[in-house]
């Protein structure tokens, strides 16, 4: 059995690879024939990257307070593609696409997370959920400032502040879990030195995934005259919400209530009320409560509320 895990891990870092040349190859060839199908060469070198990475940096650890490790670390890892596409966006010149791919992959997370919920016929725990609602009133309070108060000094209060709620939110988290004696994260001994060096490898992956990606965002973007924004949202948010889906899926299937809401809440305030705002911030960027994906991504937000439970 360990052997056939071997083999299938050596058949997953050969394919990366094989399909990261072919990214590379298609990239020179400027057509929208090439950047269509650089998007689904990207989506798995993604995919199986973040999978692998996350098995990897789980497997050297012995996770017991279920909650407190799938709020920072666990929405950390499946936040990563995005993060990288973020980042990948930013330097190569094209923010507009770092903002529409963390709100989009924010509502369409939303969306999936009703989807499975209805599917598996479970609910999220509220008291450990709520925080996440601070995205909508985020997204809301931006759009009431920018467009009909048109006030900057107070939307940048608002980005800063917001920033500020989320990292005390995963910083009291943490320091709950480093805290608690009874339930402490031990390392598993002699897997550190492999875990450590596999790890780099798939995060170096997930980070040229997520350019080809961004490259490829940009390429159909401009090859249908739609805003960087647009092309974001519906491409890379979309994309972006696979690892988020398949994590929250499998601990709600298996009954773990307490990983799906810590997935999909740090996950949610990594990307929405992290990294936005800095973004926003840094960029100069408000956009108006009327646009379409806006609205769309706050309606999303909204309709969770009623799938989760009090205890």
């Amino acid at each position: 059995m360990k052997h056939d895990a071997i083999i299938m891990k050596w058949k997953s870092i050969a394919a990366i690879l094989f399909f990261s040349l072919l990214s590379f190859i298609f990239s020179m060839i400027h057509s929208l024939f090439a950047f269509l199908f650089i998007i689904p060469l990207s989506i798995f070198i993604l995919d199986v990257s973040s999978d692998a990475f996350f098995d990897e940096v789980y497997d050297s650890l012995t996770p017991t307070l279920r909650y407190g490790l799938s709020i920072t670390l666990l929405a950390f890892i499946v936040s990563l593609d995005e993060i990288m596409v973020s980042v990948s966006s930013i330097i190569t010149g094209y923010a507009e696409i770092s903002s529409g791919a963390l709100i989009g992959s924010d509502a369409i997370t939303v969306l999936m997370v009703v989807l499975i919920i209805l599917r598996v016929g479970r609910s999220l725990d509220y008291g450990k959920t709520i925080p996440y609602i601070i995205f909508p009133v985020f997204l809301i309070t931006a759009g009431f400032f920018a467009e009909y108060l048109n006030i900057a000094w107070a939307t940048d209060m608002l980005y800063a502040s917001t920033l500020l709620i989320s990292a005390i939110i995963l910083i009291v988290v943490s320091s709950r879990m480093l805290k608690s004696k009874e339930n402490k994260i031990e390392g598993k001994p002699g897997n550190t030195i492999r875990n450590i060096a596999f790890g780099a490898f798939y995060l170096g992956f997930l980070t040229i995934g997520a350019y080809y990606l961004s490259f490829s965002t940009v390429g159909v973007s401009s090859y249908f005259d739609i805003s960087y924004f647009t092309g974001g949202y519906l491409i890379a948010g979309v994309v972006g919400s696979m690892p988020e889906y398949f994590m929250i899926r499998d601990s709600m299937r298996n009954g773990n209530t307490d990983d799906a809401s810590g997935i999909f809440v740090g996950s949610t305030i990594i990307k929405g009320t992290i990294l936005l705002p800095l973004v926003s911030i840094y960029f100069g960027y408000s956009y108006p409560l009327y646009n379409t994906f806006i609205l769309f991504s706050i309606l999303c937000t909204v309709i969770l509320i009623p799938f989760m439970k009090m205890k």
